[in-house]
């Protein structure tokens, strides 16, 4: 199953020339992959009851185009 979203980055998102910095591209994947999860029930809340979880085992990440802030992203998982 693929998840996709759109996100818009945020000035924490951004270095001093406005553009993404690789820790918020790390993140908002972060974010995506927990909506993700979530959607298919094994997000956080519900590990309680699943005793299961997702976790990142390994990614590979090129940047083609920094965005900058305030433009939005679309992001996918899958």
């Amino acid at each position: 199953m693929i998840f996709e979203d759109n996100y818009k980055l945020q000035i924490r998102d951004t270095r001093l020339n406005s553009e993404v910095t690789n820790k918020a591209i790390l993140g908002i994947m972060e974010d995506i992959a927990g909506m993700h999860s979530a959607k298919v029930g094994f997000g956080l809340t519900d590990i309680p009851k699943t005793n299961l979880m997702w976790i990142l085992l390994d990614w590979k990440l090129e940047v083609k185009k920094r965005v900058k802030y305030g433009e939005q992203v679309h992001v996918k998982t899958w």
